[in-house]
């Protein structure tokens, strides 16, 4: 099976657009090697041999990998040097921090979560706030303990990731599938495929719709009859239709978002004997405020349960999102989701003697943004400022 190194992958990119011989590079040369360097060295060669054609779920996907693959995008340049940074940090702490880096390899989502951990961690020893990172207290790990003002802090960290994300998992994976199944293609004739799914969207519609994409284009490649397509597939999982390709029905179809997945092929013109044909797909996933909200009160009282016998009255728990291109979303992916009317009455009715601290990490540009919204009562006030003085 065909793999790839995406670290060199990109760095053979990463060397082009950092040129010195160009008039203006994109990036810094030193930066592209920093950052080269300390993926190497700090995930080893092998963590970025990815094998191509293998049906990954979001879970399993490396976020890493998703930035390596937007090559000339500066948010994700920035997001790598941020991650090397951090790299380069964890190399100064003690040993079993920095091998939790070898021992969360294969789950993602915790590695992740860890690198989380790093930056708030930096945050707490650059600002010079007395603390202990990774105790155990009883058979319990936590991230640490912290003291501000004089009053010790629990503090954890936590990674939330969007409600529903399985639907979303579904519909990327069924983008995959039209995409190998295009590749199959005999004719050259557009298309447009459209899937609709029943409500709500369980875990069985995938391989459903797998073999409804699949029969369609066997049925394609076999048919003399298929310069007219009216292909439809109805049942309880849902809808699966085909048309011919035309600007009018794809704009429409794309406008109204009435299918969970859109796939088209579009003719472009012809060379010889040879039928050009561009295409692309799209996936609808919406979720509403209330839902992502719901998510957030469950998480924090699994945190309240989980540490009610604790001997630190006071706590603090960093919900961290990050923004930047891929599929794995975190919880507050745009501005219009991020409500702090609606975070005060979660926080209401869940923490006591908390600090909740919101940070939204977004990587558009070459600099991230970093925006950090604090909730908190009256008597952690001066504490919960002081905190986010030290984000800036």
């Amino acid at each position: 099976m065909t793999s790839i190194n995406t670290l060199e992958e990109w760095h053979k990119n990463a060397l082009s657009i950092s040129s010195p011989y160009l008039i203006k590079a994109i990036v810094s040369r030193e930066k592209i090697s920093f950052i080269y360097n300390e993926l190497k060295n700090g995930f080893g060669e092998k963590f970025f041999r990815l094998k191509i054609g293998i049906d990954t779920p979001l879970d399993k996907t490396i976020w890493i990998n998703q930035l390596l693959a937007n090559k000339n995008h500066l948010g994700s340049i920035g997001a790598l040097y941020h991650i090397a940074l951090l790299i380069q940090y964890a190399n100064t702490l003690e040993a079993n921090i920095i091998n939790d880096i070898k021992r969360l390899k294969n789950n993602p989502r915790n590695l992740r979560t860890f690198f989380y951990e790093l930056f708030i961690f930096n945050i707490l020893d650059r600002s010079n706030i007395p603390n202990q990172k990774k105790i155990v207290i009883g058979d319990q790990e936590i991230e640490g303990i912290c003291t501000i003002n004089g009053k010790q802090f629990l503090f954890e960290c936590r990674k939330v990731f969007m409600p529903r994300i399985e639907d979303l998992d579904i519909k990327k994976r069924l983008m995959e599938v039209f995409y190998l199944k295009s590749k199959t293609m005999n004719k050259g004739i557009g298309i447009i495929c459209g899937i609709r799914m029943t409500r709500p969207i369980i875990s069985s519609y995938r391989q459903s719709f797998e073999e409804k994409i699949s029969t369609f284009f066997e049925n394609f490649n076999k048919s003399d009859g298929f310069n007219k397509i009216n292909y439809v597939i109805e049942d309880e999982t849902g809808l699966f239709n085909a048309i011919n390709y035309d600007e009018a029905s794809l704009i429409e179809a794309k406008g109204l978002k009435k299918y969970d997945v859109l796939f088209y092929l579009s003719p472009t013109g012809n060379k010889g004997n040879m039928v050009h044909l561009v295409g692309g797909t799209q996936g609808v996933f919406e979720v509403t405020q209330t839902a992502l909200y719901k998510k957030l009160e469950n998480i924090l009282k699994e945190k309240k349960k989980q540490h009610k016998n604790s001997i630190y009255k006071h706590k603090i728990i960093f919900i961290d999102t990050e923004i930047f291109p891929g599929l794995e979303l975190d919880l507050f992916q745009t501005e219009t989701s991020f409500d702090e009317e609606m975070l005060k009455n979660v926080y209401n009715k869940v923490c006591r003697d908390t600090i909740l601290i919101i940070t939204r990490r977004i990587y558009q540009k070459e600099t991230p943004e970093i925006k950090v919204a604090a909730i908190y009562t009256k008597a952690l006030e001066s504490e919960a400022n002081y905190l986010l003085s030290n984000f800036n």
